[in-house]
């Protein structure tokens, strides 16, 4: 027995929309057979290139198409320039200043800094 958290399906070719329906409904019959379901709310469709939009659909929903979305705490754009990639981190960055500023007067080493840190503030991506 298995439990995926996370599923990205690629497919680079002209029947892109063909080939993500068909691995799309393969996952959503496995998913029925464990009863397990999708939350389809939080899946997405990134399309690259200049096709028309890509319309998937499982469970009488539409998935919806976006043009960003952050996967395993990497932004995705269709662009993929790492200049997203940095602008993300470096929000993230801005956002640990006030933790880390109350932190101090918890804090009597470095080394029990960097434990904070990997124990409460890494796991968030």
């Amino acid at each position: 027995w298995a439990y995926a958290d996370d599923l990205a399906f690629t497919s680079v070719t002209n029947d892109a929309p063909i080939n993500l329906q068909q691995m799309l409904n393969k996952i959503t019959v496995w998913d029925n057979q464990k009863k397990l379901g999708l939350n389809v709310p939080k899946c997405a469709v990134l399309k690259m290139g200049r096709q028309v939009p890509i319309r998937l659909q499982t469970q009488g929903q539409v998935i919806p198409q976006t043009t960003r979305f952050i996967h395993r705490g990497v932004p995705v754009t269709p662009y993929l320039r790492s200049s997203a990639i940095i602008s993300h981190r470096v929000g993230k960055l801005r956002q640990l200043i006030p933790w880390a500023w109350q932190m101090r007067k918890y804090v009597s080493s470095p080394t029990m800094a960097v434990k904070l840190l990997k124990t409460y503030v890494l796991p968030l991506g």
